[in-house]
């Protein structure tokens, strides 16, 4: 089935998907020291939910990679955009750091098929001889 999105909206929704990681990073770094003064806490646990984020990429990577192999790119970053955005919510509501670091850690976990996407951006606007592009 042909897909009707052009090349450039394509780029531009890749581009965004790929900046989720950094942006979950970047972003989170400089409310540390709140996080310890918002959930009670001392600044080792604070840094646990980084650590947890940090692991739970190279996880993902691991699950993603041979599971969109399988299941096809495109439904594999629909559940990854769907566990980001679930993972969002629960940072928002998380009353203890403990909830903080398990919704942190799933915030990560659904960030590397935005990865992926990225090292496939070359396959998106070409077709192969069967015109199919890389997305099932």
């Amino acid at each position: 089935m042909p897909s009707s999105a052009t090349g450039a909206a394509v780029l531009i929704v890749l581009g965004i998907l790929t900046a989720f990681g950094p942006m979950s990073m970047d972003m989170y770094l400089p409310a540390l020291p709140e996080l310890v003064e918002f959930f009670w806490t001392t600044p080792g646990k604070a840094q646990l939910t980084l650590s947890a984020f940090t692991i739970a990429f190279g996880a993902g990577q691991l699950v993603y990679g041979p599971v969109s192999d399988r299941m096809g790119r495109r439904n594999v970053l629909l559940v990854g955009v769907a566990i980001y955005s679930l993972a969002s919510i629960l940072c928002v509501f998380a009353s203890t750091i403990n909830e903080m670091i398990l919704a942190r850690s799933f915030k990560r976990l659904a960030v590397p098929p935005g990865l992926f996407c990225r090292g496939r951006l070359s396959g998106i606007c070409t077709t192969s001889s069967k015109g199919h592009g890389p997305y099932r």
